[in-house]
């Protein structure tokens, strides 16, 4: 009995690194997403966990099974935060620019605060090239421009040290921004790259 279910388990294995390469095959491609970081790390800890299945099953423990769910989701969840999905996936998808990939900065301007810092650094980068950088930094310029139009500071209750912290980046990054300038044309905002004047909202449909 212990011998069929530790094959199941392997069998399962060899589903689940079947699935893991076609999602590389997604990222190589088309680059990084939250959705596939999310499923990039539970498939790794699905993998933890089905090595510890077999482990069990092997020396006749598998009663132990539920503490090592509970410890492979609380691994998973503090995989989570120690990453920064969003400052992840910045600067996977910023690096594969370097490899002539385009990027989507429309994806990256949707993201949270916490994408702020990687924006930053990739700004400042002068191994990026040019065309990547001005996209970077027409996103960051229509981010603090959004930002700081908000007519009503927001109660105490909703304080996030992302958000203090991306407000800190805007002041500190600001003679980089100074080069993508926002003007209000028309009740929009738009940034000015290289001569050309963008929406914001092309950049950035969600602010949080």
């Amino acid at each position: 009995f212990s011998a069929l279910g530790i094959s199941l388990v392997l069998l399962v294995g060899v589903i689940l690194v079947s699935a893991f390469q076609r999602l590389l095959l997604y990222e190589a491609a088309y680059g990084f997403t939250r959705v596939r970081t999310y499923t990039h790390l539970f498939m790794i800890w699905l993998g933890v966990l089905l090595a510890a299945v077999a482990v069990l099953e092997g020396l006749g423990r598998l009663r132990y099974f539920a503490l090592v769910g509970i410890l492979t989701c609380i691994g998973f969840g503090l995989s989570l935060n120690l990453l920064n999905v969003d400052a992840f996936v910045v600067r996977q998808n910023v690096s594969r620019t370097m490899q002539g990939q385009p990027l989507d900065v429309a994806y990256l301007a949707e993201l949270s605060s916490d994408a702020v810092p990687a924006l930053a650094q990739r700004l400042a980068d002068p191994s990026l090239p040019q065309g990547a950088r001005d996209r970077v930094g027409a996103v960051l310029s229509c981010r603090a421009a959004l930002d700081t139009q908000q007519s009503e500071p927001l109660p105490w209750q909703s304080f996030q040290w992302s958000r203090q912290r991306a407000g800190q980046l805007y002041q500190e990054y600001q003679p980089m921004l100074s080069a993508y300038p926002v003007e209000r044309v028309h009740d929009s905002l738009k940034v000015n790259v290289a001569g050309e004047l963008i929406d914001c909202q092309a950049f950035y449909s969600s602010f949080d």
